[in-house]
């Protein structure tokens, strides 16, 4: 994103006329939910978020106001995800072509969900992703370090059964 000093200033401007004219932090959708016809709600929202979003980008504050809550918000449900995963699994230790098969399988049903116009099903399905993805880092940085001792000390004595 490559604004000028004046675009940027100009966004500023306008994101802070919609604060003093409402009297609170911009939040696009309350205001044009509470004061504006539906349709016109809609469009102006599209629109502040729109402004927001390209501010933040250009500015280089990804991480400003709404979106690092939203990040946030994402990543604690993502967690609370993985948490689940190991109550109902286990820990696994699976071969990496395993991981990719459950990643595969999880995707599959994003896929689904977004074919069929489930939006709520969809997200559901996406922190179910990401918290695979984030258990197949956890197994791969563990596979590391455990290789990592092994090169170190060797391979640990089994005791005889």
């Amino acid at each position: 994103m490559n604004w000028n000093k004046q675009q940027i200033k100009f966004a500023r401007k306008l994101l802070g006329v919609f604060e003093e004219y409402y009297d609170v932090d911009v939040g696009a959708s309350e205001i044009c939910q509470n004061m504006l016809p539906e349709e016109e709600a809609e469009s102006l929202a599209e629109v502040i978020q729109s402004v927001e979003v390209k501010l933040h980008m250009a500015t280089g504050d990804a991480s400003g106001g709404q979106y690092k809550y939203a990040r946030e918000k994402v990543l604690a449900e993502v967690d609370d995800e993985r948490d689940y995963q190991d109550e109902k699994w286990g820990v696994r230790d699976l071969p990496i072509d395993t991981w990719f098969t459950v990643l595969d399988k999880q995707l599959g049903q994003a896929a689904t969900c977004a074919l069929d116009r489930d939006v709520e099903g969809l997200r559901h399905q996406l922190v179910q992703v990401a918290a695979v993805a984030v258990a197949m880092i956890e197994a791969h940085d563990e596979a590391r370090q455990a290789n990592a001792l092994i090169d170190k000390y060797g391979m640990p004595n089994k005791e005889p059964s």
